[in-house]
């Protein structure tokens, strides 16, 4: 017996079993945000753990790569090595990657806070 509520969609009865990202829609926004964020920083520390191909020097310890993760996922540019001596291309591709999903959660959330505060965004001049 599923704990998760069924509801109709498209015509077919859905559970939790048929949806799983049914279990993301309990979450409220900023526990979505949070959740999100520290998925990211496991999957990028894993990542800069135990991905092969990643160096060219000796593998980065646990709290090296997590603490790069977490640099690299909230876009400070703070690193343990030279990032560009360190890793290989494909490695540095890794930590862009990294990055590039931080901003744009970053822009994302920047976003949602400036529309929930009902700041918007006018492009004419005021001057008349």
């Amino acid at each position: 017996m599923s704990h998760w509520p069924r509801r109709q969609v498209g015509g077919a009865l859905l559970g939790a079993e048929a949806s799983p990202s049914g279990v993301w829609r309990h979450f409220t926004p900023p526990q979505f945000f949070v959740a999100f964020f520290i998925l990211l920083l496991t999957l990028g520390t894993l990542g800069l753990r135990w991905l092969a191909g990643l160096y060219v020097g000796p593998r980065l310890g646990w709290l090296d790569a997590l603490f790069t993760a977490t640099s690299a996922v909230c876009v400070v540019g703070l690193h343990v090595v030279n990032t560009a001596t360190h890793f290989t291309f494909a490695g540095q591709a890794f930590v862009l990657q990294l990055i590039q999903v931080g901003g744009l959660g970053m822009i994302t959330l920047t976003t949602l806070i400036i529309v929930t505060h009902g700041v918007g965004s006018n492009l004419r001049s005021d001057d008349r």
